[in-house]
Protein backbone atom coordinates (compact mmCIF):
# COMPACT_ATOMS: atom_id res chain seq x y z
CA UNK A 1 0.00 0.00 0.00
CA UNK A 2 2.61 2.13 1.13
CA UNK A 3 4.13 1.69 -2.20
CA UNK A 4 1.36 2.08 -4.40
CA UNK A 5 0.86 6.18 -2.35
CA UNK A 6 4.54 6.62 -3.34
CA UNK A 7 4.31 5.50 -7.12
CA UNK A 8 1.13 7.71 -7.17
CA UNK A 9 2.72 11.19 -6.05
CA UNK A 10 6.02 10.54 -8.24
CA UNK A 11 3.80 9.85 -11.47
CA UNK A 12 1.47 13.19 -10.48
CA UNK A 13 4.48 15.03 -9.60
CA UNK A 14 6.11 13.86 -12.75
CA UNK A 15 2.74 15.27 -14.80
CA UNK A 16 3.37 18.52 -13.41
CA UNK A 17 7.09 18.69 -14.56
CA UNK A 18 8.11 21.26 -17.21
CA UNK A 19 7.62 19.78 -20.59
CA UNK A 20 7.08 20.83 -24.23
CA UNK A 21 4.62 20.04 -26.59
CA UNK A 22 5.59 20.20 -30.50
CA UNK A 23 2.14 19.91 -33.12
CA UNK A 24 2.20 20.58 -36.75
CA UNK A 25 -0.87 21.35 -38.54
CA UNK A 26 -1.78 20.18 -41.18
CA UNK A 27 0.18 16.62 -40.35
CA UNK A 28 1.54 16.80 -43.99
CA UNK A 29 2.00 20.28 -45.45
CA UNK A 30 2.22 21.04 -48.89
CA UNK A 31 5.15 22.57 -50.51
CA UNK A 32 4.56 26.92 -51.24
CA UNK A 33 1.54 26.52 -48.62
CA UNK A 34 1.90 27.66 -44.94
CA UNK A 35 1.32 25.47 -41.81
CA UNK A 36 1.42 26.07 -38.61
CA UNK A 37 3.71 24.74 -36.13
CA UNK A 38 1.97 25.27 -32.07
CA UNK A 39 4.55 25.15 -29.09
CA UNK A 40 3.22 24.45 -25.58
CA UNK A 41 5.23 24.75 -22.39
CA UNK A 42 3.63 23.47 -19.71
CA UNK A 43 5.06 24.71 -16.21
CA UNK A 44 4.80 25.96 -12.94
CA UNK A 45 7.31 28.68 -13.50
CA UNK A 46 5.64 32.40 -13.87
CA UNK A 47 8.87 33.32 -16.03
CA UNK A 48 8.57 33.75 -19.58
CA UNK A 49 9.64 31.06 -22.00
CA UNK A 50 11.81 31.70 -24.54
CA UNK A 51 11.52 29.32 -27.63
CA UNK A 52 14.38 28.76 -29.95
CA UNK A 53 14.86 26.00 -32.71
CA UNK A 54 16.66 25.49 -35.75
CA UNK A 55 14.20 25.09 -39.18
CA UNK A 56 15.66 23.19 -41.55
CA UNK A 57 14.28 23.05 -45.79
CA UNK A 58 10.98 25.55 -43.59
CA UNK A 59 10.23 28.94 -43.62
CA UNK A 60 9.13 31.44 -40.54
CA UNK A 61 7.01 33.88 -41.52
CA UNK A 62 5.46 34.87 -38.39
CA UNK A 63 4.81 34.04 -34.54
CA UNK A 64 1.12 34.93 -32.57
CA UNK A 65 1.46 36.85 -29.54
CA UNK A 66 1.68 34.16 -26.67
CA UNK A 67 -1.92 32.63 -25.43
CA UNK A 68 -2.11 31.77 -21.06
CA UNK A 69 -4.04 28.99 -19.54
CA UNK A 70 -3.58 28.27 -15.57
CA UNK A 71 -4.70 25.36 -13.38
CA UNK A 72 -4.92 25.03 -9.61
CA UNK A 73 -4.22 21.16 -8.59
CA UNK A 74 -4.52 20.13 -4.68
CA UNK A 75 -1.77 17.43 -4.06
CA UNK A 76 -1.00 16.48 -0.46
CA UNK A 77 -2.49 19.08 1.42
CA UNK A 78 -0.46 21.64 -0.99
CA UNK A 79 -1.98 23.81 -3.38
CA UNK A 80 -0.09 23.12 -6.99
CA UNK A 81 -0.97 26.04 -9.77
CA UNK A 82 -0.06 24.86 -13.60
CA UNK A 83 0.35 27.47 -16.39
CA UNK A 84 0.54 26.61 -19.78
CA UNK A 85 1.49 28.92 -22.61
CA UNK A 86 1.17 28.64 -26.45
CA UNK A 87 3.03 30.35 -29.22
CA UNK A 88 1.70 29.45 -33.05
CA UNK A 89 4.46 30.10 -35.62
CA UNK A 90 3.32 30.26 -39.27
CA UNK A 91 6.16 28.48 -41.54
CA UNK A 92 6.70 27.62 -45.25
CA UNK A 93 8.08 25.01 -46.63
CA UNK A 94 10.91 25.19 -49.49
CA UNK A 95 11.17 21.96 -50.61
CA UNK A 96 9.37 18.57 -51.01
CA UNK A 97 10.49 15.64 -48.46
CA UNK A 98 11.75 15.57 -44.88
CA UNK A 99 11.97 19.05 -43.07
CA UNK A 100 13.06 19.26 -39.53
CA UNK A 101 12.96 21.38 -36.38
CA UNK A 102 16.12 20.83 -34.48
CA UNK A 103 17.80 21.49 -31.31
CA UNK A 104 14.48 22.77 -30.27
CA UNK A 105 15.00 24.81 -26.16
CA UNK A 106 12.74 26.71 -23.89
CA UNK A 107 14.54 29.43 -21.49
CA UNK A 108 12.56 29.59 -17.90
CA UNK A 109 14.63 32.22 -16.31
CA UNK A 110 17.46 29.99 -15.03
CA UNK A 111 15.94 26.90 -16.13
CA UNK A 112 16.46 25.15 -19.52
CA UNK A 113 14.33 22.36 -21.23
CA UNK A 114 14.70 20.65 -24.64
CA UNK A 115 12.20 18.75 -27.05
CA UNK A 116 13.46 16.10 -29.75
CA UNK A 117 13.57 16.92 -33.55
CA UNK A 118 10.43 17.16 -35.26
CA UNK A 119 10.35 15.45 -38.59
CA UNK A 120 7.78 17.60 -40.97
CA UNK A 121 6.86 15.57 -44.38
CA UNK A 122 6.20 17.93 -47.19
CA UNK A 123 4.00 16.99 -49.86
CA UNK A 124 4.88 18.01 -53.48
CA UNK A 125 1.35 17.68 -54.13
CA UNK A 126 -1.79 17.96 -52.27
CA UNK A 127 -3.73 15.16 -51.92
CA UNK A 128 -7.13 17.10 -53.02
CA UNK A 129 -7.24 20.30 -54.42
CA UNK A 130 -6.32 23.26 -52.42
CA UNK A 131 -9.21 25.28 -51.09
CA UNK A 132 -7.08 28.92 -51.74
CA UNK A 133 -3.45 29.60 -53.49
CA UNK A 134 -1.82 32.15 -55.46
CA UNK A 135 0.14 31.19 -58.63
CA UNK A 136 1.86 33.04 -61.43
CA UNK A 137 0.77 32.23 -65.39
CA UNK A 138 2.80 33.56 -68.08
CA UNK A 139 2.23 33.60 -71.37
CA UNK A 140 5.14 31.80 -72.65
CA UNK A 141 8.09 29.90 -71.21
CA UNK A 142 10.76 30.27 -74.26
CA UNK A 143 11.47 32.72 -75.62
CA UNK A 144 14.46 35.25 -77.67
CA UNK A 145 16.88 37.73 -75.83
CA UNK A 146 14.64 40.85 -75.92
CA UNK A 147 11.11 39.29 -76.02
CA UNK A 148 8.05 39.81 -74.23
CA UNK A 149 6.52 37.85 -71.59
CA UNK A 150 3.56 38.65 -69.88
CA UNK A 151 2.97 37.28 -66.19
CA UNK A 152 -0.08 37.43 -64.28
CA UNK A 153 -0.47 36.75 -60.63
CA UNK A 154 -3.73 35.03 -59.78
CA UNK A 155 -5.31 34.52 -56.40
CA UNK A 156 -8.10 31.33 -56.42
CA UNK A 157 -10.30 30.40 -53.75
CA UNK A 158 -13.22 28.00 -53.49
CA UNK A 159 -16.95 28.71 -53.21
CA UNK A 160 -17.10 27.34 -49.94
CA UNK A 161 -14.03 29.37 -48.77
CA UNK A 162 -14.81 32.81 -48.61
CA UNK A 163 -11.94 35.69 -48.69
CA UNK A 164 -12.69 38.25 -46.37
CA UNK A 165 -9.39 40.05 -46.97
CA UNK A 166 -5.90 40.07 -49.25
CA UNK A 167 -2.83 42.29 -48.63
CA UNK A 168 0.05 41.89 -50.76
CA UNK A 169 3.32 41.21 -48.13
CA UNK A 170 5.78 40.83 -50.52
CA UNK A 171 6.19 41.52 -54.46
CA UNK A 172 8.18 39.53 -56.92
CA UNK A 173 11.46 41.07 -57.16
CA UNK A 174 11.90 39.82 -61.35
CA UNK A 175 15.01 41.52 -60.91
CA UNK A 176 16.69 39.31 -63.78
CA UNK A 177 14.35 41.05 -66.07
CA UNK A 178 13.80 44.42 -67.94
CA UNK A 179 10.17 44.94 -66.54
CA UNK A 180 7.21 46.81 -67.14
CA UNK A 181 4.13 47.69 -64.34
CA UNK A 182 0.98 46.96 -65.99
CA UNK A 183 -2.44 48.62 -64.23
CA UNK A 184 -5.18 45.59 -65.45
CA UNK A 185 -8.73 45.39 -64.22
CA UNK A 186 -8.94 43.34 -60.92
CA UNK A 187 -12.77 41.92 -61.54
CA UNK A 188 -13.26 38.24 -60.25
CA UNK A 189 -13.81 35.82 -62.71
CA UNK A 190 -15.72 32.40 -62.34
CA UNK A 191 -13.03 29.83 -63.74
CA UNK A 192 -12.56 25.91 -63.77
CA UNK A 193 -9.35 24.29 -62.33
CA UNK A 194 -8.15 20.88 -61.97
CA UNK A 195 -12.04 19.76 -62.22
CA UNK A 196 -12.89 22.46 -59.26
CA UNK A 197 -14.86 25.66 -59.41
CA UNK A 198 -13.10 28.84 -58.12
CA UNK A 199 -13.48 32.52 -58.01
CA UNK A 200 -10.48 34.02 -59.80
CA UNK A 201 -8.84 37.84 -59.15
CA UNK A 202 -5.86 39.78 -60.65
CA UNK A 203 -3.29 40.83 -58.15
CA UNK A 204 -0.37 41.69 -60.39
CA UNK A 205 0.58 42.04 -63.68
CA UNK A 206 4.01 42.63 -65.23
CA UNK A 207 5.64 42.27 -68.47
CA UNK A 208 9.23 41.37 -68.42
CA UNK A 209 11.63 41.29 -71.16
CA UNK A 210 15.38 38.55 -70.89
CA UNK A 211 18.45 40.54 -71.60
CA UNK A 212 21.07 37.50 -71.62
CA UNK A 213 20.53 34.02 -72.70
CA UNK A 214 20.04 31.55 -69.66
CA UNK A 215 17.19 29.91 -67.55
CA UNK A 216 15.97 31.96 -65.19
CA UNK A 217 12.69 32.20 -62.50
CA UNK A 218 9.60 34.04 -62.83
CA UNK A 219 9.78 35.04 -58.74
CA UNK A 220 7.08 34.12 -56.00
CA UNK A 221 4.15 36.55 -55.01
CA UNK A 222 3.38 36.54 -51.16
CA UNK A 223 0.38 37.32 -49.91
CA UNK A 224 -1.34 37.49 -46.44
CA UNK A 225 -5.24 36.06 -46.78
CA UNK A 226 -8.05 36.02 -44.39
CA UNK A 227 -11.36 33.77 -44.74
CA UNK A 228 -14.08 31.96 -43.51
CA UNK A 229 -14.58 28.46 -43.00
CA UNK A 230 -18.32 28.85 -43.92
CA UNK A 231 -20.45 29.85 -47.10
CA UNK A 232 -22.37 32.76 -46.66
CA UNK A 233 -25.69 31.00 -46.36
CA UNK A 234 -27.76 34.15 -45.37
CA UNK A 235 -26.62 36.72 -48.35
CA UNK A 236 -29.61 35.69 -50.49
CA UNK A 237 -31.87 37.08 -47.60
CA UNK A 238 -29.97 40.75 -47.37
CA UNK A 239 -28.50 39.54 -44.16
CA UNK A 240 -24.16 39.41 -45.55
CA UNK A 241 -23.43 37.27 -42.63
CA UNK A 242 -20.19 35.12 -42.62
CA UNK A 243 -21.02 31.65 -41.00
CA UNK A 244 -17.51 29.91 -40.12
CA UNK A 245 -14.92 30.52 -38.11
CA UNK A 246 -12.68 33.25 -39.53
CA UNK A 247 -9.28 32.45 -40.22
CA UNK A 248 -5.29 33.53 -41.77
CA UNK A 249 -2.85 32.18 -43.33
CA UNK A 250 0.45 33.28 -45.94
CA UNK A 251 0.73 31.92 -48.98
CA UNK A 252 3.27 32.33 -52.21
CA UNK A 253 3.32 31.65 -55.27
CA UNK A 254 5.29 28.73 -57.10
CA UNK A 255 8.68 30.29 -59.13
CA UNK A 256 7.82 29.54 -62.76
CA UNK A 257 10.77 28.56 -64.59
CA UNK A 258 12.11 30.53 -67.70
CA UNK A 259 14.65 29.67 -70.66
CA UNK A 260 15.69 32.68 -72.49
CA UNK A 261 17.32 31.98 -75.79
CA UNK A 262 19.94 33.79 -77.93
CA UNK A 263 18.83 35.20 -81.08
CA UNK A 264 19.86 32.86 -84.54
CA UNK A 265 22.09 33.60 -86.94
CA UNK A 266 24.78 36.49 -87.45
CA UNK A 267 23.38 39.47 -85.98
CA UNK A 268 23.33 42.41 -88.63
CA UNK A 269 25.23 45.72 -87.79
CA UNK A 270 22.27 47.66 -87.81
CA UNK A 271 19.98 45.63 -85.50
CA UNK A 272 18.53 47.98 -83.31
CA UNK A 273 17.65 45.43 -80.73
CA UNK A 274 14.03 45.35 -80.74
CA UNK A 275 12.03 42.05 -81.05
CA UNK A 276 8.69 41.21 -82.68
CA UNK A 277 7.31 43.53 -85.24
CA UNK A 278 7.98 46.93 -85.32
CA UNK A 279 6.82 50.13 -87.13
CA UNK A 280 9.23 52.50 -87.75
CA UNK A 281 8.08 56.33 -89.17
CA UNK A 282 11.11 59.53 -89.87
CA UNK A 283 9.32 63.03 -90.29
CA UNK A 284 11.40 65.86 -91.85
CA UNK A 285 9.15 69.05 -91.80
CA UNK A 286 11.61 70.97 -93.81
CA UNK A 287 14.50 70.12 -96.22
CA UNK A 288 15.73 73.85 -96.75
CA UNK A 289 17.62 75.96 -94.13
CA UNK A 290 20.55 78.68 -93.71
CA UNK A 291 23.53 78.40 -91.36
CA UNK A 292 22.50 78.20 -87.47
CA UNK A 293 18.72 77.82 -87.83
CA UNK A 294 17.70 74.60 -86.49
CA UNK A 295 17.22 71.86 -88.48
CA UNK A 296 14.50 69.42 -86.18
CA UNK A 297 13.20 65.97 -87.14
CA UNK A 298 11.30 63.17 -85.22
CA UNK A 299 11.37 59.74 -85.48
CA UNK A 300 8.58 57.35 -84.61
CA UNK A 301 8.88 53.40 -83.37
CA UNK A 302 5.99 51.24 -82.26
CA UNK A 303 5.80 47.68 -81.30
CA UNK A 304 6.26 45.09 -78.50
CA UNK A 305 9.96 45.58 -77.82
CA UNK A 306 11.84 46.93 -75.12
CA UNK A 307 11.95 50.30 -76.43
CA UNK A 308 13.64 51.24 -72.81
CA UNK A 309 16.51 49.82 -74.47
CA UNK A 310 16.27 51.25 -78.25
CA UNK A 311 19.11 53.82 -78.84
CA UNK A 312 18.36 56.61 -81.06
CA UNK A 313 20.19 56.25 -84.31
CA UNK A 314 22.69 58.96 -86.13
CA UNK A 315 20.62 60.61 -88.68
CA UNK A 316 23.45 63.27 -90.32
CA UNK A 317 26.79 62.98 -89.20
CA UNK A 318 28.83 66.26 -91.01
CA UNK A 319 31.27 68.07 -89.68
CA UNK A 320 29.24 71.75 -90.81
CA UNK A 321 26.44 70.60 -89.26
CA UNK A 322 26.68 69.92 -85.15
CA UNK A 323 24.21 68.23 -83.05
CA UNK A 324 22.62 70.31 -80.87
CA UNK A 325 19.40 68.33 -79.33
CA UNK A 326 18.31 64.61 -78.73
CA UNK A 327 15.22 63.30 -76.77
CA UNK A 328 13.58 60.78 -76.82
CA UNK A 329 9.62 60.33 -74.95
CA UNK A 330 8.26 56.44 -74.46
CA UNK A 331 4.31 55.48 -74.02
CA UNK A 332 3.23 52.03 -73.03
CA UNK A 333 -0.08 51.61 -73.76
CA UNK A 334 -2.74 48.72 -72.86
CA UNK A 335 -2.21 46.46 -74.95
CA UNK A 336 1.23 46.05 -74.02
CA UNK A 337 2.99 47.93 -76.50
CA UNK A 338 4.71 51.03 -76.46
CA UNK A 339 5.51 53.84 -78.72
CA UNK A 340 8.45 55.51 -78.59
CA UNK A 341 9.42 59.20 -80.20
CA UNK A 342 12.81 60.91 -80.37
CA UNK A 343 13.50 64.25 -81.59
CA UNK A 344 16.60 65.66 -83.48
CA UNK A 345 17.69 69.34 -83.15
CA UNK A 346 20.77 70.06 -85.30
CA UNK A 347 22.38 73.32 -86.92
CA UNK A 348 24.16 74.44 -89.57
CA UNK A 349 27.38 75.94 -89.24
CA UNK A 350 27.69 76.32 -93.20
CA UNK A 351 27.15 75.92 -96.11
CA UNK A 352 26.35 72.40 -97.77
CA UNK A 353 24.30 69.72 -99.13
CA UNK A 354 23.19 66.73 -97.65
CA UNK A 355 22.45 64.19 -100.82
CA UNK A 356 19.18 62.06 -100.28
CA UNK A 357 19.84 58.75 -98.89
CA UNK A 358 18.37 56.15 -96.72
CA UNK A 359 18.91 55.00 -93.58
CA UNK A 360 18.81 51.16 -92.88
CA UNK A 361 17.17 49.60 -89.42
CA UNK A 362 16.75 45.82 -88.34
CA UNK A 363 14.53 43.83 -86.02
CA UNK A 364 14.17 40.36 -85.15
CA UNK A 365 10.85 38.78 -86.28
CA UNK A 366 10.33 35.96 -83.78
CA UNK A 367 7.54 34.41 -86.41
CA UNK A 368 9.76 34.13 -88.79
CA UNK A 369 12.89 33.94 -86.87
CA UNK A 370 14.76 36.22 -89.45
CA UNK A 371 15.88 39.74 -89.43
CA UNK A 372 13.86 41.97 -90.82
CA UNK A 373 15.26 45.41 -93.01
CA UNK A 374 13.41 48.65 -92.81
CA UNK A 375 14.60 52.00 -95.07
CA UNK A 376 13.37 55.03 -93.52
CA UNK A 377 13.88 57.54 -96.28
CA UNK A 378 15.72 60.98 -95.56
CA UNK A 379 15.51 63.97 -97.69
CA UNK A 380 18.10 66.31 -99.36
CA UNK A 381 18.70 68.68 -96.85
CA UNK A 382 20.35 72.04 -97.89
CA UNK A 383 22.14 74.49 -95.22
CA UNK A 384 23.24 77.83 -97.22
CA UNK A 385 24.37 81.57 -96.15
CA UNK A 386 28.02 80.11 -95.07
CA UNK A 387 31.48 82.10 -95.51
CA UNK A 388 32.52 78.97 -97.87
CA UNK A 389 31.41 77.62 -101.06
CA UNK A 390 28.76 74.60 -101.44
CA UNK A 391 29.70 71.40 -100.09
CA UNK A 392 28.66 68.11 -100.74
CA UNK A 393 28.51 65.71 -97.52
CA UNK A 394 30.14 62.49 -97.74
CA UNK A 395 28.36 59.43 -96.38
CA UNK A 396 30.45 58.39 -93.73
CA UNK A 397 27.52 56.15 -91.26
CA UNK A 398 27.42 52.77 -92.56
CA UNK A 399 23.45 52.69 -91.71
CA UNK A 400 22.82 55.77 -94.06
CA UNK A 401 22.89 55.14 -97.80
CA UNK A 402 23.10 57.38 -100.76
CA UNK A 403 19.99 57.14 -103.37
CA UNK A 404 22.04 57.97 -106.00
CA UNK A 405 25.35 59.92 -106.48
CA UNK A 406 24.87 61.90 -109.49
CA UNK A 407 21.34 62.97 -108.36
CA UNK A 408 23.10 64.14 -105.01
CA UNK A 409 25.33 67.03 -107.28
CA UNK A 410 22.18 68.95 -108.69
CA UNK A 411 21.63 72.90 -108.71
CA UNK A 412 22.76 74.20 -105.38
CA UNK A 413 20.98 77.47 -104.14
CA UNK A 414 23.13 80.41 -104.52
CA UNK A 415 24.19 82.53 -101.68
CA UNK A 416 22.02 84.70 -100.13
CA UNK A 417 23.28 88.85 -100.92
CA UNK A 418 23.93 89.44 -97.16
CA UNK A 419 26.34 88.20 -95.17
CA UNK A 420 24.01 86.82 -91.59
CA UNK A 421 25.13 88.83 -88.63
CA UNK A 422 23.21 87.09 -85.69
CA UNK A 423 20.22 84.28 -85.75
CA UNK A 424 17.51 83.74 -83.81
CA UNK A 425 16.20 80.22 -82.47
CA UNK A 426 13.33 79.31 -85.01
CA UNK A 427 13.49 82.58 -86.72
CA UNK A 428 14.68 83.62 -90.08
CA UNK A 429 18.02 85.48 -89.54
CA UNK A 430 18.06 89.30 -89.62
CA UNK A 431 20.51 90.79 -92.24
CA UNK A 432 22.71 94.00 -91.09
CA UNK A 433 20.92 96.67 -92.82
CA UNK A 434 17.70 95.45 -91.04
CA UNK A 435 19.85 95.14 -87.76
CA UNK A 436 20.94 99.00 -88.46
CA UNK A 437 16.90 99.62 -88.64
CA UNK A 438 16.30 98.12 -85.70
CA UNK A 439 19.26 99.82 -83.83
CA UNK A 440 17.78 103.27 -84.94
CA UNK A 441 14.30 102.64 -84.09
CA UNK A 442 15.14 101.47 -80.31
CA UNK A 443 17.54 104.37 -79.86
CA UNK A 444 14.91 106.41 -80.90
CA UNK A 445 12.24 104.87 -78.72
CA UNK A 446 14.93 105.15 -74.95
CA UNK A 447 15.29 109.02 -76.06
CA UNK A 448 11.51 109.03 -76.93
CA UNK A 449 10.61 107.45 -72.89
CA UNK A 450 13.39 109.64 -71.64
CA UNK A 451 12.22 112.94 -72.65
CA UNK A 452 8.66 111.61 -71.39
CA UNK A 453 9.44 111.42 -68.19
CA UNK A 454 12.02 113.74 -68.02
CA UNK A 455 10.08 116.86 -69.28
CA UNK A 456 6.59 116.11 -69.71
CA UNK A 457 6.03 114.38 -66.30
CA UNK A 458 8.54 114.73 -64.39
CA UNK A 459 6.30 116.24 -61.45
CA UNK A 460 5.22 112.89 -61.04
CA UNK A 461 8.47 111.18 -59.83
CA UNK A 462 7.13 113.09 -56.56
CA UNK A 463 4.62 110.06 -56.07
CA UNK A 464 7.60 107.52 -55.45
CA UNK A 465 6.77 108.76 -51.69
CA UNK A 466 3.90 106.48 -52.27
CA UNK A 467 6.03 103.44 -52.03
CA UNK A 468 7.60 104.56 -48.93
CA UNK A 469 4.26 104.84 -47.59
CA UNK A 470 3.51 101.58 -48.25
CA UNK A 471 6.78 99.74 -47.12
CA UNK A 472 7.59 102.26 -44.13
CA UNK A 473 4.36 103.63 -42.62
CA UNK A 474 2.66 107.18 -42.80
CA UNK A 475 4.60 109.76 -41.14
CA UNK A 476 3.29 114.10 -40.81
CA UNK A 477 6.31 114.66 -43.47
CA UNK A 478 5.18 111.83 -46.15
CA UNK A 479 1.23 112.75 -45.89
CA UNK A 480 2.26 116.40 -46.28
CA UNK A 481 4.09 115.60 -49.08
CA UNK A 482 1.46 113.74 -51.40
CA UNK A 483 -1.17 116.21 -50.56
CA UNK A 484 0.96 118.98 -51.61
CA UNK A 485 1.41 117.11 -55.22
CA UNK A 486 -2.65 118.46 -55.32
CA UNK A 487 -2.26 121.88 -53.64
CA UNK A 488 0.90 123.82 -51.85
CA UNK A 489 -1.13 126.54 -50.62
CA UNK A 490 -4.14 125.15 -49.07
CA UNK A 491 -4.31 123.16 -45.63
CA UNK A 492 -4.09 119.52 -45.68
CA UNK A 493 -7.99 119.07 -44.02
CA UNK A 494 -9.15 121.53 -47.08
CA UNK A 495 -7.08 119.41 -49.70
CA UNK A 496 -8.21 116.04 -48.70
CA UNK A 497 -11.92 117.74 -49.25
CA UNK A 498 -10.76 119.01 -52.59
CA UNK A 499 -9.57 115.27 -53.86
CA UNK A 500 -12.08 112.88 -56.08
CA UNK A 501 -12.60 110.33 -53.11
CA UNK A 502 -15.38 108.63 -50.97
CA UNK A 503 -16.41 109.84 -47.87
CA UNK A 504 -14.85 107.07 -45.77
CA UNK A 505 -11.66 107.51 -47.36
CA UNK A 506 -11.62 111.18 -46.81
CA UNK A 507 -12.66 110.71 -42.79
CA UNK A 508 -9.67 108.21 -42.92
CA UNK A 509 -7.33 110.83 -44.20
CA UNK A 510 -8.44 113.43 -41.78
CA UNK A 511 -7.89 111.12 -38.65
CA UNK A 512 -4.60 110.46 -39.88
CA UNK A 513 -3.83 114.47 -40.24
CA UNK A 514 -5.04 115.18 -37.04
CA UNK A 515 -3.16 112.31 -35.19
CA UNK A 516 0.14 113.56 -37.07
CA UNK A 517 -0.62 117.28 -36.42
CA UNK A 518 -0.72 115.75 -32.36
CA UNK A 519 2.32 114.05 -32.42
CA UNK A 520 3.93 116.74 -34.88
CA UNK A 521 3.25 120.00 -32.18
CA UNK A 522 4.14 117.82 -29.37
CA UNK A 523 7.40 117.39 -31.10
CA UNK A 524 6.89 113.76 -31.66
CA UNK A 525 7.46 114.13 -35.91
CA UNK A 526 9.16 110.57 -35.81
CA UNK A 527 5.75 108.97 -35.39
CA UNK A 528 5.14 106.35 -38.04
CA UNK A 529 1.57 105.01 -38.51
CA UNK A 530 0.04 101.94 -40.60
CA UNK A 531 -1.14 103.06 -43.59
CA UNK A 532 -4.74 101.17 -44.78
CA UNK A 533 -2.98 100.32 -48.38
CA UNK A 534 -6.51 100.43 -50.27
CA UNK A 535 -7.14 103.96 -49.87
CA UNK A 536 -4.23 105.36 -50.67
CA UNK A 537 -4.33 103.47 -53.74
CA UNK A 538 -6.91 105.56 -54.17
CA UNK A 539 -5.73 108.66 -53.63
CA UNK A 540 -2.76 107.75 -55.50
CA UNK A 541 -4.93 106.85 -58.52
CA UNK A 542 -6.62 110.63 -58.29
CA UNK A 543 -3.71 112.06 -57.91
CA UNK A 544 -2.18 110.60 -61.20
CA UNK A 545 -5.91 111.17 -63.06
CA UNK A 546 -5.37 114.77 -62.15
CA UNK A 547 -1.92 115.28 -63.42
CA UNK A 548 -3.01 113.54 -66.88
CA UNK A 549 -5.74 115.99 -66.98
CA UNK A 550 -3.54 118.93 -66.99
Amino acid sequence: MKVFLVLLVFLMTSAYADKIKVKVTPRQPILNDTFNVDFTIETQSDEEPLISFNPINVEVISRSAPSVSTRATYINGEVSVKRSVSYTYEMLAKRPGSAYLNLIRVQLGDKKISHPSKLIQVLKVAAKPKRIFVRAEVNKTKVYVGESIIVRYYLYNRQDVPITNADIKKFPKLDKFLKRFHQESMNQQRISDNGEIYSRRLMYTAQLFGQKPGDYSIDSLSMKIGYSTGRNSLGNFGFNLQLGKRMSKTIRSPEIDITVMPLPGQIPSNYTGLVGKHEFNLAVPRNRFITNEPIEMEMMVSGGGALELFEAPSIISNSEIEEFEKSGDLVVKQDFTAQKKIKYTYLGRDTVTLPERYLELSYFNVESKEFENVKLKIPEIKIAGGSSQVKIEKVQDKNIVPVNASEALGKVESKPKWIPLYSVVNTYIYYASEIIVLALGLLLLLLGYTLYRVVNFSGLKELSVFDEVYKYGVTYARLHKILSLIDTEMKMLDIIDKVELDEKSKVYLKDLVRKLDESYNDQESKTVLKCKKNIFKKLEKSINDEFREN
